[in-house]
C-alpha cells in the first residue's frame, strides 16, 4: 500500500549515523509500495545532506553518492501545495506546532488518506491526532 515518506526517514537510509532496523525495514517497501511525498520534499534532502557535509558528518563524495540512491528511489513527488490550500496548510501547522514544511507531509497523508513513514516525534504525534496512521 502507497505511503508518505518523510524525509527523517529517508535520511535514515543515507546517513550512517541515523541508520536502524526501522528504516531497513522501510526501505524493503519500496519495491512494492509507492512512496509519495511532497514538492518540499527534494529541497529538503538536498538540504540536509548539505548541511551534513558543511558539519563533517559526511564527506562531499559521501553526499554525491547520496543523491545518486535518491534519485534511484523510485518515489512520486506530489505537486506543489496550491496557494488555494495555504489556509489548511498553516492551520495544520499551527494547530499541531509543526513547521508549515512538515505540515505538507501530514496534508498529503491526510489527503490521501495514506499512512505517514517518519522518526520525526512530533509528526508522530500529530498524525496520531489526525487519525493518519504512521509507520514504522
Amino acid at each position: 500500500m502507497p505511503f508518505v515518506l518523510d524525509a527523517s526517514v529517508a535520511l535514515a537510509w543515507l546517513l550512517p549515523d541515523e541508520a536502524s532496523d526501522a528504516a531497513d525495514t522501510l526501505a524493503h517497501r519500496l519495491p512494492n509500495d509507492a512512496a509519495i511525498v511532497p514538492a518540499i520534499w527534494t529541497l529538503e534532502i538536498g538540504n540536509a545532506l548539505l548541511t551534513a557535509e558543511r558539519r563533517g558528518r559526511i564527506s562531499r563524495k559521501e553526499r554525491d553518492r547520496c543523491h545518486e540512491l535518491m534519485v534511484a528511489i523510485d518515489v512520486v513527488v506530489d505537486s506543489p501545495v496550491p496557494l488555494a490550500k495555504l489556509p489548511d496548510l498553516v492551520k495544520l501547522a499551527s494547530e499541531h506546532e509543526v513547521t508549515t514544511y512538515d505540515a505538507a507531509y501530514l496534508l498529503l497523508a491526510r489527503d490521501r488518506g495514506l499512512a505517514l513513514a517518519t522518526f520525526d516525534q512530533r509528526m508522530s504525534k500529530a498524525s496520531s491526532k489526525l487519525h493518519i496512521g504512521v509507520l514504522p
